[in-house]
């Protein structure tokens, strides 16, 4: 490293001075140092000539300068700066498709123990394909992983997926929480991702067709009638508040009845409240 730190700082005294040529030279330096194609290369803005060894598979290291801020930058006008990241399987040779569980592109943070850099990042952005992909169908999810304390292993805390969030643990919401407004309907409807509050007003019985409960676990739904007629479930899909075999009953003909909802992430919706 210590031939490719001194042609750095020969090469770029100043930020300014960086040119083609310079760059070629920088270039040429390391691909002689390491043999083209190089391995590995590091900038050291420390006085320290043997940093912390670097996590296996690195390519490239900044190093700033002791007791200062090391930031990477990126500036771009009239345009947007961005940082991609690319994954396929296969070879550089014969790339293949990405599979379902494949870890499309990671983010993490390392920190020092009482001996040494951790092993593995201990709190990290993760791109999780979802399915196996084509040119066509390509899903994705965001996963946030973090440490407890007392731990030294990462873990899944928070996910971004088609179907909503999932949240391990509590949620602290200062502002309070807030959720789609009630729709009202005058007759059968099919329940949709988006729905959390339903008032019927129909003028006769009305049916609500729910969504599949082994998609949703743990969804919630409230339903009223504002209206004396009854709203039954398009399946025998539905707990009573009592338990026993499910059935179709949700609210009985009476204005006023509620219930709330909520699905097993299996095959049925269980009334948990109502009247």
């Amino acid at each position: 490293m210590g031939n490719v730190a001194t042609a750095f700082t020969a090469a770029f005294p100043l930020a300014s001075n960086v040119d083609p040529a310079a760059c070629q030279a920088l270039g040429g330096t390391i691909e002689t140092q390491y043999a083209a194609p190089f391995s590995g290369w590091s900038l050291n803005a420390t006085a320290v000539a043997s940093l912390p060894a670097p996590p296996a598979g690195w390519i490239a290291r900044i190093c700033g300068a002791d007791a200062a801020n090391a930031r990477y930058l990126v500036d771009a006008f009239a345009g947007v700066p961005s940082l991609t990241l690319r994954r396929a399987n296969g070879t550089g040779a014969s790339p293949s498709a990405i599979q379902s569980g494949n870890v499309i592109a990671r983010i993490d943070a390392f920190g020092y123990g009482a001996t040494g850099m951790s092993s593995s990042g201990r709190a990290n952005w993760e791109a999780r394909a979802t399915q196996n992909w084509t040119d066509t169908a390509q899903g994705v999810k965001w996963v946030v992983e973090v440490t407890p304390n007392g731990a030294f292993a990462a873990q899944d805390a928070f996910t971004i997926h088609e179907k909503g969030v999932d949240v391990v643990g509590s949620i602290k919401a200062t502002g309070g929480m807030q959720t789609s407004a009630p729709a009202t309907k005058t007759g059968n409807y099919s329940q949709v991702e988006t729905d959390h509050w339903l008032i019927f007003n129909a003028s006769g019985s009305a049916t609500l067709t729910l969504l599949s409960a082994a998609n949703y676990p743990g969804k919630e739904l409230w339903v009223k009638t504002i209206a004396a007629q009854a709203v039954n479930s398009a399946s025998s899909n539905v707990s009573p508040v009592a338990g026993g075999a499910s059935g179709t009953a949700i609210l009985a003909a009476t204005a006023g009845k509620w219930a709330l909802l909520v699905s097993d992430g299996a095959t049925t919706w269980h009334i948990m409240a109502g009247n």
